[in-house]
């Protein structure tokens, strides 16, 4: 994680970003720096959010996906839960529902494993 202080605002480069944007507002840290943060993806698009993966809707087929892959995800997701430092990706469509854009092998085995919540980062389309 990068920190650089500009003008007494603390802006965390990467994971952290959201998080300052979000106790300090967007427009004073743009004020402060003269950067766009609605360039940055987790900015622009908000938080990491838990959703249920039964509500995503998938952009890859059936055939496109590894059992034996899916198999060993949902083994270990049994035992352990979701991996919340890998969150999928979803795109948000203006009608609100959600399309996976990575993690397709993820939210399979989350079914499988009968897991209600995982960890998403969420994109506007």
């Amino acid at each position: 994680m990068v920190a650089t202080s500009i003008a007494g605002v603390a802006i965390v480069a990467a994971v952290g970003v959201a998080t300052v944007v979000k106790e300090v507002g967007q427009a004073a840290i743009e004020g402060a720096t003269g950067v766009d943060l609605s360039m940055v993806p987790s900015v622009k698009n908000g938080l990491k959010q838990l959703v249920n993966p039964k509500n995503l809707i998938s952009t890859q087929q059936r055939h496109e996906m590894t059992g034996s892959i899916i198999k060993k995800l949902t083994k270990d997701m049994k035992k352990n839960g979701f991996d919340e430092s890998k969150p999928i990706s979803v795109v948000k469509s203006k009608s609100g529902k959600m399309h996976i854009e990575n993690g397709h092998h993820r939210v399979e085995a989350a079914k499988r494993a009968k897991i209600d919540k995982i960890p998403a980062e969420v994109f506007n389309q």
